[in-house]
């Protein structure tokens, strides 16, 4: 094979379970798969061609047409349409002279329509060359040009050299995992005397807040500052413009929103300039009391209803560091399982926190009780792509450490030695953060052989997907995992006793395994993780107790929508998409999963604009 795509595939091992990623990877080096590339592929695979093509048209990601020189998606899900995405799209159909699915004649661009690029609460959004742009007004579209770029080939950094291999020591799990505190602390001591992180991640970049970035680390090394600004993580407010945390002894901790790199030099120059008060900028300060004029994060309009308990990291830490993680409290939980709880102890405590818990929790003592035919494999569906809700990517760009300690918690009970996380190929920054956090736990000996010191080993492996899995598709999730055409099979099998490659299984989520920790360090009081989207004042994650109604989350949260207009009702995303009529407006969030089992999202429809294939229904606050 003398061709690009075959040097590329033979990358690849020539098992059947890497074609979907070997497919993936020809496609971001050659922006589609040719008949030659398809060639290629199948026979490193040692497939027919015909198969290799029919699992290539499976899976809407794969393109089988050659694309112009710039490639721009518009998304067209339900927050987007509501937003103005479908005007975006029929303004950049007659400004091109070319229909959605159309190359221009000269092949410089191809316009597709997206539907949804899981960046509901930045609505509308366009992705250009594999960039996403958020918050796109109209004026922007006029001006498209500006945001050309080359298309760029998927890469990880998953080095771990500022966590170098290391052997904790100690008697115990708990003891181990305090060496590993006690060296954390020694480097944190070391750390220069401000740190700012900006929010990055998918919604920094869609914001450009690169920009900030580096004005940022301009402005302060011009100032003499000792500081380091890094790559953060969002905060859940979404629609606050970006975001910058900032961190200093003796301060508290100080949350500004809406900057953009025009603003730095003079917010930079009021911060560290004297002791004014800092009103002129919006901000949280992340206390009871208020600092400089900025409001206690008690009496902040976003925060102010939220119990931040899975979330409680997110925005504060350097996603990436595992030091930072240790520094929070991350694996304590797990160390505390690894040392004082069996199997089954680990079973019956989740069992006990709710329904979803309950299902998770009898999902692996069914695993657990098939363990004679080994292996088993934990399957982490990482990304549903649903529209309307984000919160997977949330949690896994902004603490994955917290995500990798509930799957090894969730794994213990199970009895598992294996784990696949399945990322859809299009969340970039779930990958490579998650990956970086991975090596750095591998290399602290926290997961591995022998974790912490303890009997129970485990091992993990990251997996990009041409797409994601709402619930209901676990069998096509393995099926795209074992390299399979994406049809699922007639009378699917039970996951947890016959799953991958016929083994016992477990399926679990992000947001249930990131749930874990605080479970089992009795934290978690009852909480959901929701996102809310569409056309509201301030659209987000958020992290509310269970009894919290939609009203409270859709009209203090969320602050109703923009214009004012009345809500016609609301889009509840999960696996089955329910539009609830104002009338349920004081049902509680817990009451969600009685029409749609696993809601993860809220996608507020104004007046006179609810979707035609949907009806409202009622449900009320005892149903």
């Amino acid at each position: 094979m003398d061709n690009p795509a075959g040097s590329l595939v033979a990358e690849f091992p020539r098992e059947r379970t890497g074609l979907l990623p070997a497919l993936q990877a020809v496609q971001e080096i050659e922006g589609w798969l040719s008949s030659e590339a398809l060639a290629a592929v199948a026979e490193h695979f040692r497939l027919p061609v015909s198969e290799a093509s029919a699992i290539a048209t499976d899976y809407e990601v794969f393109r089988l047409v050659k694309p112009g020189s710039h490639l721009v998606r518009v998304c067209t899900g339900l927050s987007c349409r509501l937003t103005g995405g479908a005007d975006h799209l029929r303004t950049l159909e007659n400004r091109l002279g070319i229909a959605r699915g159309q190359t221009t004649s000269d092949d410089r661009l191809t316009l597709e329509e997206a539907d949804c690029l899981s960046m509901c609460s930045l609505a509308p959004v366009l992705e250009v060359d594999g960039t996403c742009h958020g918050r796109v007004a109209s004026a922007a579209v006029e001006r498209l040009p500006m945001w050309f770029g080359t298309r760029r080939p998927f890469a990880v950094n998953a080095d771990a050299s500022d966590f170098p291999q290391v052997h904790p020591v100690g008697r115990t799990a708990r003891e181990r995992l305090a060496d590993l505190r006690s060296r954390a602390e020694a480097r944190a001591r070391k750390r220069p005397e401000f740190r700012f992180l900006v929010q990055g991640g998918s919604c920094g970049e869609a914001l450009g807040a690169g920009e900030v970035v580096k004005a940022l680390r301009l402005l302060t090394a011009m100032r003499g500052l000792a500081a380091e600004v890094l790559d953060g993580a969002c905060h859940g407010m979404c629609s606050a413009g970006i975001v910058v945390e900032v961190q200093r002894s003796g301060w508290p901790r100080l949350t500004f929103t809406g900057l953009t790199k025009d603003a730095v030099p003079d917010w930079l120059s009021a911060l560290v300039g004297g002791e004014a008060p800092l009103t002129r900028f919006d901000g949280v300060c992340w206390n009871d009391e208020g600092w400089r004029g900025l409001p206690a994060v008690s009496r902040h309009p976003f925060f102010a209803a939220q119990r931040r308990v899975i979330m409680e990291r997110c925005g504060h830490l350097h996603p990436v560091s595992l030091d930072d993680a240790i520094l929070s409290g991350g694996y304590a939980a797990l160390a505390r399982v690894l040392d004082d709880q069996t199997p089954e102890d680990v079973i019956e405590r989740v069992k006990a926190c709710g329904p979803e818990a309950l299902a998770a929790a009898t999902e692996w003592e069914v695993c657990r009780n098939a363990l004679a035919t080994t292996p088993s494999y934990f399957v982490v569906n990482g990304e549903e792509g649903r529209c309307g809700r984000f919160t997977d990517r949330h949690l896994m760009e902004g603490d994955p450490q917290r995500v990798l300690e509930g799957l090894l918690i969730a794994a213990y009970g199970a009895g598992t030695n294996r784990a696949i996380i399945h990322i859809n190929g299009t969340a970039r920054f779930s990958f490579d953060r998650l990956a970086r956090a991975l090596a750095k736990a591998q290399a602290a000996g926290l997961i591995g052989d022998r974790i912490l010191g303890s009997a129970f080993s485990f091992h993990v492996e990251l997996r990009r997907g041409p797409r994601g899995f709402v619930g209901g598709e676990e069998q096509m999730l393995l099926r795209s995992i074992e390299g399979q055409r994406a049809s699922p099979e007639t009378t699917p099998l039970p996951p947890p006793e016959v799953g991958l490659w016929g083994k016992p299984t477990v399926i679990s989520t992000i947001a249930t395994l990131a749930a874990l920790p605080p479970v089992i360090s009795d934290d978690s009081g009852r909480t959901r993780i929701l996102s809310v989207s569409g056309p509201v004042s301030r659209p987000g994650i958020v992290e509310v107790e269970a009894g919290t109604t939609l009203r409270q989350l859709l009209f203090e949260v969320a602050d109703g929508l923009r214009d004012r207009r009345p809500c016609e009702g609301v889009l509840v995303a999960g696996p089955s998409d329910v539009l609830l009529s104002p009338g349920s407006f004081d049902a509680t969030v817990e009451s969600l999963d009685a029409f749609s089992a696993g809601a993860g999202g809220l996608i507020a429809i104004p007046a006179g604009e609810a979707p035609g294939y949907l009806r409202p229904r009622g449900l009320t606050r005892d149903r």
